[in-house]
């Protein structure tokens, strides 16, 4: 996938040092809704989750309840790959 450059961001680690990060905009889709949102860049191989959805892009989209989890299908989320 190929996007377009929009701006660096300067990120927070959890070791506590700043990185500055190249963020691009991209669709995202869970279950029937669609949006697009940034991204911040940066190797996420180590982790468990490939992205991260932070509340900027979920708060006029869901109600998070975190004592539940997985209630769409597998085949309901998925990243857009369209420019």
């Amino acid at each position: 996938m190929a996007k377009p450059l929009k701006r660096f961001a300067r990120v927070q680690t959890h070791h506590g040092i700043p990185q500055k990060r190249p963020v691009i905009e991209a669709k995202i889709r869970l279950g029937p809704i669609e949006t697009r949102t940034d991204f911040s860049l940066t190797s996420r191989s180590r982790f468990r989750n490939p992205i991260l959805l932070g509340t900027n892009t979920l708060k006029n989209l869901a109600i998070i309840d975190i004592s539940r989890e997985f209630l769409l299908k597998n085949n309901c989320l998925q990243v857009s790959r369209s420019p």
